[in-house]
């Protein structure tokens, strides 16, 4: 039974590897979620500039390039307050204590439909109501 979304959030997915992106989207977008992708940090850094309608970010830790742990620095150092929940078969020491404190939620991968919609709807309960805030992350 997938989870009764009551308002449409709009969640940022981010993620290198195509299949597991447009996976991971068609089950957020069936459980009522607007969905927004990047393929690199770097892309989903410029989409959170340009929209203040995202609510929640879940992203791939390891990516080449900017990489997850890169991301989750800029959104610190720009006092982005958005939830971030993580996905990963493997971090190799990218998840420092620091950086596991800021986030909403951790999914190892591999992960079910479920465990994905419910670690989503968890962090946007009990997430602050706006998107964005000023203050430290």
């Amino acid at each position: 039974m997938r989870p009764k979304v009551e308002a449409p959030h709009t969640i940022l997915l981010i993620d290198d590897d195509p299949l597991v992106r447009s996976t991971c989207r068609r089950i957020l977008e069936h459980a009522g979620y607007l969905i927004v992708t990047a393929g690199d940090g770097a892309t989903a850094l410029g989409l959170l500039d340009s929209n203040d309608a995202i609510d929640l970010v879940v992203m791939d830790l390891v990516m080449p390039g900017m990489n997850g742990a890169a991301v989750l620095d800029e959104l610190h150092r720009s006092s982005t307050q958005i939830p971030v929940v993580v996905m990963s078969g493997y971090t190799d020491g990218m998840l420092t204590n620091e950086l596991h404190s800021r986030l909403a939620g951790f999914l190892s991968k591999p992960f079910s439909a479920s465990r994905l919609t419910s670690m989503v709807g968890q962090a946007l309960r009990e997430a602050p109501l706006a998107s964005h805030y000023a203050g430290a992350y």
